[in-house]
């Protein structure tokens, strides 16, 4: 059994918010005065949905969270850091379900499906030297000064190569410098090796101090092959990763 509300029109008569009616109500309206209270939408919502005080309240909890979220064009939050908000957009990946990762206040960033607070630089084939700030290339392919656009802010803390050596004759010098907006860092923010030998090599390092970035910035990493006269150089498999914080 159902129960149709009834009230009173501004000329007095009694009114009923039945089957085909509309309900108004002037002021607040409270419903239920318990958690074991339901509210049940059969209806559709045609109107946005706003919280009276902002940073106030929950959409779910973590006891009664919400299964899922369907939504259109953007995914907007507002940084806990600093002013302003985050807009996280999405391309259409086809058909599927995708898992999506959003930047967390405090944490790390996960970019590109890699392990999540890494940025991924390298090169296959064999480069031998001499050359001047290769540009090494991004995971997703992209060589053009750009790099990795980074999506809020941080902070780069250390780096880590491995490659293979190969016709390493006499003295030489293998080098990553890392690039911002387009401008090479300071010596602390080069990585440099000497005098290699043929087979695997590797080297990882802190920044010290750990290089600051903000939202928009572009990281990318540049190789130099150096070699002394009558001496050799070529190195193959490049893989560099930077770690990121934010």
């Amino acid at each position: 059994m159902s129960t149709k509300m009834t009230g009173l029109s501004d000329e007095g008569m009694v009114t009923t918010a039945g089957d085909t009616g509309t309900l108004v109500t002037d002021g607040s309206l409270v419903i239920g005065n318990t958690n074991t209270d339901n509210v049940v939408f059969n209806a559709e919502i045609n109107s946005h949905i706003t919280p009276n005080v902002a940073d106030s309240f929950l959409l779910g909890s973590a006891a009664k969270p919400w299964k899922g979220l369907y939504f259109h064009d953007m995914l907007t939050r507002k940084s806990q850091t600093g002013p302003g908000f985050i807009s996280v957009g999405f391309v259409d990946p086809g058909q599927g379900s995708f898992a999506i990762t959003v930047p967390a206040a405090s944490g790390t960033v996960a970019l590109e499906g890699l392990l999540p607070s890494f940025l991924g630089f390298g090169k296959n084939g064999i480069q031998s030297a001499p050359v001047t700030n290769y540009e090494l290339t991004t995971v997703n392919g992209s060589q053009n000064a750009l790099g990795w656009r980074m999506p809020v802010d941080g902070f780069i803390t250390n780096i880590s190569c491995q490659f293979d050596v190969s016709n390493a004759v006499g003295n030489n010098i293998f080098q990553i410098a890392l690039w911002k907006n387009g401008v090479e860092q300071a010596s602390q923010y080069i990585t440099l090796l000497t005098d290699l030998v043929n087979g695997d090599a590797g080297i990882s390092h802190a920044y010290n101090p750990p290089l600051a970035f903000a939202t928009n910035d572009t990281i990318t990493l540049k190789m130099t092959l150096a070699k002394g006269t009558s001496s050799s150089l070529s190195v193959d498999d490049l893989a560099c990763l930077l770690r990121i914080l934010n």
